[in-house]
């Protein structure tokens, strides 16, 4: 694990890793990525056979929805992290 020290020092110079280590830190970030693994469970476990067109739009869209989330959460948490 990288210390806080180390990671402030870089925050000094560059303002876009602070900024990452204060929104991954916060509760309110954390509270929207568990809604949102809570969400996308629900929208996966509600597949059907024979499905429907419509809701298979809807899964598309939702999938690329929550995928662009996860992997903005992802680089947050690097940056923040200091790796």
């Amino acid at each position: 694990m990288i210390s806080k020290r180390k990671i402030w020092n870089r925050a000094e110079s560059n303002k876009c890793y602070l900024l990452s280590y204060n929104i991954m830190n916060s509760s309110v970030f954390t509270i929207f990525i568990a809604f949102c693994i809570g969400l996308n469970i629900l929208i996966l476990a509600m597949d059907q056979y024979p499905s429907i067109e419509a809701y298979d739009q809807l899964n598309q869209y939702t999938n690329i929805i929550f995928y662009t989330i996860f992997l903005l959460e992802m680089i947050v948490k690097l940056l923040g992290q200091g790796i």
